[in-house]
């Protein structure tokens, strides 16, 4: 990201501007049409959202008459790390395998943007990290520990240089559950909340909101797997119109604690979503 760009920190938070209350009308891409909210009250100009749900690069034209763009990346969930197998111990039960920990939320970025009729613009949607393996059972009373979670893509807009993105380094996806040592399995560690960019220059009153970290899973002991992470919420601020989930980190898959089972998988995180209005 260039010097131009702010990216996203606690510290680098901005309000967004609330708009004035409007009837809205809302198109869902590849999806069906969603009829205008009616209600009383004096009449306005109508405004459209244009919403991108499904994983994938698309372009969007700017409409005649239209020189102005509210526009909302979501980024993609991280996936849960994997539980781990259960391993025998001497002289006493099974050790149960440690829970994968919690993928991290997706971040959010939002601003409006200047626009000319006819302009098309580059969108792309983020699709959900996978989650880890579970540990596979090995032969003899043997157990692996479960993979980490992966990281979700990006979501982006060009117009703006809005961007959200995922930490991708080992030690900030969701960690896969451990075997036992003797009578403890630690869990795996929780999954790095998303993060967000935009170009200050290109965007007019941007907000830029963190996601949330996915939680550690628990330990497994004696007779016992422990309970995968929880998943990290995404940011707040997620469009209405994008599909519940949206954003969302995969929780960690559970420990086992019988002999000769895998681990439970951790689940992918959620997609992103890019919405317009104008």
């Amino acid at each position: 990201m260039s010097d131009q760009s702010s990216v996203g920190s606690p510290s680098r938070r901005r309000a967004a501007s609330r708009p004035a209350r409007f009837a809205v009308a809302v198109s869902l891409c590849c999806g069906a049409l969603v009829s205008p909210l009616t209600g009383a009250g004096p009449a306005h100009a109508a405004t459209t959202t244009t919403t991108f749900a499904t994983p994938g690069q698309y372009t969007f034209t700017v409409p005649e008459g239209v020189d102005t763009l509210t526009v909302t990346v979501v980024g993609g969930g991280n996936g849960g790390g994997g539980g781990a197998a259960a391993v025998a111990v001497p002289f006493t039960a099974a050790t149960g395998g440690g829970g994968g920990g919690g993928g991290g939320g997706g971040g959010l970025v939002a601003c409006r943007i200047y626009v000319l009729p006819g302009e098309r613009l580059s969108i792309a949607v983020a699709a959900g990290g996978r989650g880890g393996v579970g540990g596979p059972a090995l032969p003899d009373g043997g157990g692996s520990d479960g993979a980490d979670g992966q990281p979700a893509t990006n979501s982006w807009l060009n117009k703006g240089d809005l961007d959200t993105y995922s930490f991708s380094e080992e030690a900030d996806l969701a960690g896969g559950g451990q075997v036992g040592r003797l009578r403890n399995a630690p869990g795996g560690r929780g999954g790095k909340y998303g993060q967000w960019a935009y170009d200050p220059h290109k965007c007019d009153s941007p907000t830029g909101v963190l996601g949330h970290s996915g939680v550690g899973g628990g330990a497994g002991s004696t007779g016992a797997g422990g309970a995968g992470g929880a998943a990290g919420a995404p940011a707040e601020g997620v469009p209405a119109t994008c599909p519940a989930g949206t954003g969302r980190g995969g929780r960690g898959g559970d420990g086992v604690a019988k002999l000769g089972l895998p681990g439970a998988a951790g689940e992918p995180g959620g997609d992103g979503c890019v919405t317009i209005t104008y």
